[in-house]
C-alpha cells in the first residue's frame, strides 16, 4: 500500500466542477484499490513558507454527488424556462458548504510521509523546485487555454500562462505526467514538448456514481439529454437545431458557462412549446435518473479532455452523438454515433437515433461496462499513479 497525496487548490470544492468530478474520482479508485489517498493543500502567504495540510470531507455524499447538496429543477415549457430561471432555486434548495476540516502537517511536507504525491492541476502550480516526495506526478486534463489562445479571437492569456507553467514544471520536475486522455497526451507531446516516455494517459475515468446498481427507470420518448451544456465551447450555438422538432422532451443539467446574453437565445431558439427539465444543479442521483430517462446524450462539444458524460451515458445505457474529434470518438461504444459535421447530416443522426424505438439501451450498458472495463479500472488507475504499471 502506498500513501498517495492529491495535491489541490484550497478552493477546488467550489470551482472547475469536471476537475472537481476527475479528482474525486481518482481519490475513490486509489482508495478502492487499498492505496492511503488523501486530499492535500497548501496555503503559501506572500513572502512566507507553505503550509501543508490534509482535507477531510466528513460526509462521503459530498463526494458520491460531486459537491451538489441540493437539486434546483426548472421544468417548463422553453418560452417559460428563463422567467423561472430568474426566479432563483425554491426556498430549502440551497446548496450547503461541505463540512470541511483540515489536519496540520506544517511547513515541512516531509511530514506527511507521502509516496506519491499527484499534482492535481497545472494551473496552481505556483512553486519551482521538486516537491520532496519519491514519486510526483503530474496531472493534465487538457491544453485547450493553449490552442484557444493560438487561435481564439478572444485570448485567455493569463489561464493559458498558468497552464504552460504547470506543464513546464511536470515536464522538469516531475517523474510522470498523467493526461486524462491519449488525445491530451498528443497534445502535450506536441506543444509542450514532452518526452515520449515522458508523459502516459490513464484510462478513462469513471465516477464512483456510475459503479451503483442500476436505478430503474423507464425512458422517456424523445427525451433528449445535454450534459452541462451553457458553455459555447460544448456547441452551445448548434444545439437549439440539432434539437429541431425532433425532441419530446429535453433534458438538461449543469450551470450557466456561456456569457449571460447566451441562455436567453438558447430557449428562444428551441420551439416554444417543447418541454424543458432543466437542473441548474443536479445531485448524482438526479443526473443517474437523467441518463436513465434519456434515449439520446447529444455532445457536440468541439473540444475535450476526455468527455465524461460520454462515459456517464453509456455506463446507463444511454447511446450518445458527438463530434468525431478525439478523444470524444475514442469513448464511443457501438450503438452510439458521430456527427458528420453539416447541419443536415447532424439533424439526420439526431431524427434516425430518436426514430429507433427498439434501440437495446441494456445491451448497450453491457457493452459500456466491458468497453470501459469497469471491474478492473480501480487497479489499473492505481498501477498508473503509483508507477506499478
Amino acid at each position: 500500500m502506498s500513501r498517495v497525496a492529491l495535491l489541490v487548490e484550497p478552493g477546488f470544492l467550489d470551482r472547475h466542477v469536471g476537475v472537481r468530478n476527475y479528482l474525486l474520482s481518482l481519490h475513490a479508485h486509489l482508495t478502492a484499490a487499498g492505496h492511503d489517498a488523501q486530499l492535500v493543500s497548501a496555503v503559501r502567504p506572500s513572502g512566507h513558507v507553505a503550509n501543508w495540510s490534509r482535507l477531510h470531507l466528513r460526509d462521503p455524499r459530498f463526494a458520491r454527488d460531486n459537491g451538489i447538496s441540493a437539486d434546483w429543477a426548472i421544468r417548463a415549457p422553453a418560452a417559460d424556462v428563463m422567467a423561472r430561471f430568474a426566479a432563483g432555486p425554491p426556498a430549502g434548495a440551497d446548496d450547503r458548504p461541505p463540512d470541511l476540516w483540515h489536519s496540520q502537517i506544517g511547513t515541512r511536507l516531509e511530514a506527511g510521509r507521502f509516496d506519491v504525491l499527484v499534482v492535481g492541476s497545472p494551473w496552481a502550480v505556483d512553486f519551482d523546485d521538486r516537491l520532496p516526495v519519491p514519486r510526483v506526478v503530474g496531472l493534465a486534463y487538457d491544453a485547450i487555454p493553449t490552442r484557444f489562445c493560438l487561435t481564439g479571437p478572444a485570448k485567455p492569456f493569463p489561464f493559458a500562462a498558468q497552464h504552460a507553467r504547470g506543464f513546464r514544471y511536470y515536464r522538469e520536475r516531475c517523474d510522470q505526467t498523467l493526461a486524462i486522455s491519449p488525445a491530451v497526451a498528443d497534445d502535450l507531446r506536441e506543444l509542450f514538448h514532452f518526452p515520449a516516455g515522458g508523459v502516459a494517459s490513464l484510462p478513462p475515468m469513471v465516477p464512483p456514481a456510475c459503479l451503483r446498481p442500476a436505478v430503474a427507470a423507464e425512458r422517456r420518448p424523445g427525451a433528449v439529454l445535454l450534459a452541462s451544456p451553457l458553455d459555447r465551447r460544448k456547441g452551445l450555438a448548434q444545439m437549439p437545431a440539432l434539437v429541431g422538432d425532433s425532441a419530446g422532451v429535453l433534458l438538461l443539467y449543469g450551470g450557466v458557462r456561456c456569457p449571460p446574453e447566451d441562455v436567453p437565445a438558447f430557449f428562444a431558439a428551441l420551439p416554444p412549446a417543447l418541454p424543458v427539465e432543466w437542473h441548474p444543479r443536479a445531485t448524482a442521483a438526479t443526473t443517474e435518473r437523467l441518463f436513465r430517462e434519456a434515449e439520446l446524450l447529444l455532445f457536440p462539444s468541439a473540444s475535450e479532455g476526455l468527455g465524461l458524460p460520454l462515459i456517464e451515458a453509456q455506463l446507463r445505457g444511454c447511446p450518445a452523438a458527438a463530434r468525431p474529434r478525439r478523444p470524444m470518438s475514442d469513448l464511443l461504444v457501438a450503438g452510439s454515433r458521430t456527427l458528420p459535421g453539416d447541419p443536415g447530416g447532424d439533424r439526420a443522426v439526431v431524427r434516425e437515433m430518436l426514430a429507433d424505438t427498439g434501440f437495446d439501451h441494456a445491451g448497450l450498458e453491457v457493452a459500456a461496462r466491458r468497453f470501459f472495463d469497469v471491474d478492473t479500472l480501480a487497479g489499473r488507475v492505481a498501477a498508473a499513479v503509483v508507477g506499478t504499471a
